[in-house]
């Protein structure tokens, strides 16, 4: 099964990458502590390679083991059309599926590299100065496209605020916040997490040519959004009866689940839970589940469903 393959390992990636990278004699010892790595993986990505053809040979020298890695291999070029080109950024979104898998950001970075030596063919600017004629708030949506735009290809963004203030940021997530759309990001200068709302912005460009390594983790970055909810205190625990599991799988774009847990109830059933905010784009997420989910818990977001379910019911 490819999902169960070497594709999801990280050191696999990372071993492989080395020797495409290098050529020479190498002693398997220095490998091993340069990739933390055992034998039994260098050998995996070894033979690996030996089937596309880049034969890599193991060398005994003085009583250690060597790789001898080539000088010369394989190097695709790819023609293609605008209409190719575009249709094959269009799948960029895709990519964040598997976000800080090694494979993933080897392919990512590639493409920054295709990208920036393409600019005036960049489908995704595009479409936000043409999305952004729709005369319902075109300023803003051209932000919020901007800023999704760079958060898939992970481009720094200067950003004026409305205060006047100008920062160059490495974006990490667009997510709700007291009720509020808001960016966080690294301030690039001083390589700290920060965050706003959507709404204080002015303006946004891309600084494409700004080279910037992330000196976050993901983890890290749910971290100081989990404290930040401690601090506003404006958290609940939802809980979920699930009677169809695909559709709890497609959750609403701006919305953090923290420590979210999955598990079955005497009866069989699927329990859902997760740490939420109460904000517009929850309920609309809730409604648009109908009857495939029923909110065990808190009360008060139980409620307010009803309500809104009541409201819509009417209003037909």
């Amino acid at each position: 099964m490819i999902e169960d393959s070497v594709i999801y390992d990280d050191q696999f990636w990372k071993i492989l990458t080395f020797f495409e990278q290098n050529y020479g004699s190498y002693p398997l010892e220095g490998i091993e502590a340069e990739m933390d790595a055992s034998k039994d993986k260098i050998f995996e990505v070894i033979s690996f390679l030996n089937i596309l053809g880049i034969n890599i040979e193991l060398e005994e020298k003085s009583g250690k083991l060597f790789a001898n890695i080539p000088r010369n291999k394989p190097s695709l070029q790819i023609d293609l059309t605008l209409s190719e080109w575009l249709s094959f950024q269009a799948h960029f979104p895709l990519l964040e599926k598997h976000e800080n898998k090694e494979f993933n950001n080897t392919f990512i970075d590639k493409l920054k590299e295709i990208t920036a030596a393409n600019q005036d063919l960049d489908l995704f600017y595009a479409l936000t100065l043409h999305m952004s004629k729709d005369d319902i708030d075109p300023e803003f949506k051209f932000i919020i496209n901007t800023i999704e735009n760079a958060l898939v290809s992970k481009v720094v963004l200067r950003i004026d605020l409305q205060s006047g203030k100008s920062i160059d940021t490495y974006l990490h997530r667009i997510v709700y916040i007291e009720n509020e759309l808001c960016l966080i990001g690294e301030e690039c200068t001083d390589r700290c997490l920060v965050y706003f709302p959507v709404g204080s912005i002015d303006k946004v460009n891309f600084m494409r040519d700004k080279v910037y390594d992330p000196n976050f983790s993901d983890n890290e970055v749910l971290e100081f959004l989990n404290k930040i909810r401690d601090v506003n205190e404006n958290e609940h625990r939802l809980v979920l009866k699930v009677f169809n599991k695909e559709r709890i799988e497609n959750t609403p774009k701006y919305q953090f689940f923290g420590n979210t847990f999955v598990t079955t109830n005497m009866d069989g059933d699927m329990i859902w839970a997760a740490s939420v905010e109460n904000n517009p784009e929850l309920y609309e997420w809730l409604v648009s589940l109908e009857n495939d989910v029923e909110v065990l818990d808190p009360p008060d977001i139980k409620s307010e469903l009803e309500e809104i379910k009541a409201s819509k019911k009417q209003a037909a």
